[in-house]
């Protein structure tokens, strides 16, 4: 979508904000929203890499925080079902 500008250090959210949807082949009307997330939230868990990463549980989506950098800037992923 362009150039990404790194956040500013000073600022509280100093971190890269990734957003990420996953389609799952389930029809809408045979799950819940709170089901689907729980779905994908429990595969997470079973993964020993992504279940290291898993930052607490948030209301619609899960967060995935990844390494800082050197200068305290870091990057995470939400993981949003659709």
């Amino acid at each position: 979508m362009g150039t990404v500008v790194r956040p500013f250090k000073e600022d509280e959210e100093a971190e890269y904000d990734f957003d990420l949807v996953c389609q799952i082949p389930i029809a809408k009307e045979n799950t819940t929203a709170e089901k689907l997330k729980h779905m994908v939230g429990d595969r997470l868990k079973e993964d020993t890499v992504y279940n290291d990463m898993l930052d607490d549980e948030g209301r619609r989506c899960w967060t995935l925080d990844y390494a800082e950098d050197n200068d305290g800037i870091g990057f995470h992923m939400d993981r949003v079902m659709s």
